[in-house]
């Protein structure tokens, strides 16, 4: 594979990064606009203007990771389901949502952005980095290569959601 190169999000990565939003998420059904609106603004929008990186390959953005810095800080938890593990967000404060094209999965650019955006939280003194997935989704083994090790399960809605946490 050709050089990928990580970089800060810049506006005009907006669209791409949409695209690829969308074709990843494993959400496709809506009630409305206004619902489906809402939902990239939770989980992409919101992110944006706080740490955000993207993955270019030959002059193309191919992946995108986000991260809210202090999921505690935030305020309110606008997604329901993040008080279920309000009380780890202490020793794992950021929070990080992440992305790639069809064709930039399995050659190792989810891995070059989650260590960019390791790096980046160290250098602003942040001590931990955390995701939730659902607990048996197919991203958990990649996540734990990469040392997210603290793991917790809580039922949400009946659904089993896991909580990874890695110190950095």
């Amino acid at each position: 594979m050709a050089q990928v190169i990580i970089r800060p999000y810049k506006t005009l990565d907006h669209e791409a990064v949409q695209e690829i939003f969308w074709e990843t998420t494993t959400r496709t059904q809506f009630a409305s606009i206004n619902e489906r609106v809402d939902f990239q603004e939770k989980y992409l929008e919101s992110y944006l203007t706080q740490l955000a990186l993207v993955a270019e390959l030959k002059g193309q953005v191919v992946g995108y990771i986000v991260a809210s810095i202090s999921t505690d800080s935030d305020g309110a938890y606008w997604s329901e389901h993040l008080s279920l593990f309000e009380d780890l967000y202490h020793r794992y404060p950021a929070h990080l949502h992440i992305n790639c094209a069809e064709e930039a999965r399995g050659n190792g650019v989810g891995s070059l952005l989650v260590e960019k955006l390791e790096a980046d939280l160290k250098v602003i003194g942040v001590g931990g980095l955390h995701l939730i997935t659902l607990a048996g989704a197919r991203n958990v083994s990649f996540y734990q290569k990469l040392g997210f090790n603290h793991k917790v399960e809580r039922l949400w809605n009946g659904k089993p959601l896991l909580f990874l946490g890695k110190t950095l």
